[in-house]
């Protein structure tokens, strides 16, 4: 192992690689930090996923959006009405 890390750092001196170039931050003391993933809070849409459903109440639902139908459009598509409701994006 300590072969391969001798490898890698010359490689990186060779070709002026940074922390940077390989997605590492570097925080207080030269002290290098995993990368961070983003990621997107649960239920955050995507764009352009599909419809848009508004409920009865005003609630709406997007295709795209994770989990369940709500009962209340499950309903609406039972009925046949959920089409003619439905706002294209």
């Amino acid at each position: 192992m300590a072969s391969v890390i001798q490898e890698l750092i010359e490689k990186i001196d060779a070709y002026g690689i940074t922390a940077k170039d390989l997605g590492l931050r570097v925080g207080k003391a030269g002290e290098v930090a995993k990368p961070q993933r983003v990621r997107k809070p649960l239920g955050a849409k995507v764009a352009g996923t599909g419809k848009t459903f508004t409920g009865p109440n005003g609630q709406t639902w997007s295709e795209g959006t994770r989990g369940r139908k709500p009962a209340w459009l499950t309903q609406q598509f039972a009925e046949g009405g959920a089409s003619d409701k439905a706002e294209g994006k």
